[in-house]
């Protein structure tokens, strides 16, 4: 069974480590922007434009599972990190210099969220918040 999601192989560290060629960026974006991506198992081009964004779809030669990116105002959520009770983390990249990474954080359904779980998520930003300027930490 392939799962995809949570892969922890070469491509996912390569997109994580936020060191992109120029070449590498400039594809990055010219798939983004037309909604066709590349499988990083086969290479095939894959039209996505029919998905929903944050969806996982199959690759129609392999199998694989691709991840279907989400355009949020200057950024594109690119990518799955990790999952939680709050809901979903993914890496995101700047649309001007892809190279910028940031993390987002995409919460589950709010017909499912109850009033703890919003103020447990406040407490967290608060405290994030708390910790001051640094490269490694979110803004």
């Amino acid at each position: 069974m392939k799962t995809g999601f949570f892969k922890k192989d070469i491509r996912i560290k390569d997109k994580l480590s936020g060191y992109l060629s120029e070449k590498r960026a400039q594809k990055l974006i010219e798939d983004l922007e037309s909604s066709v991506f590349h499988c990083v198992h086969c290479g095939k081009p894959i039209d996505c434009s029919d998905s929903p964004p944050l969806s996982l779809v199959n690759c129609p030669y392999c199998g694989d599972l691709i991840f279907v990116p989400m355009d949020v105002g200057d950024w594109w959520v690119c990518e799955p990190v990790a999952a939680g009770g709050f809901g979903a983390v993914y890496l995101g990249r700047s649309k001007t210099n892809p190279a910028e990474k940031v993390v987002v954080k995409v919460l589950r359904d709010s017909g499912e969220l109850k009033e703890e779980d919003i103020e447990a998520f406040e407490h967290e930003y608060e405290v994030a918040s708390s910790l001051g300027s640094h490269p490694n930490l979110i803004r």
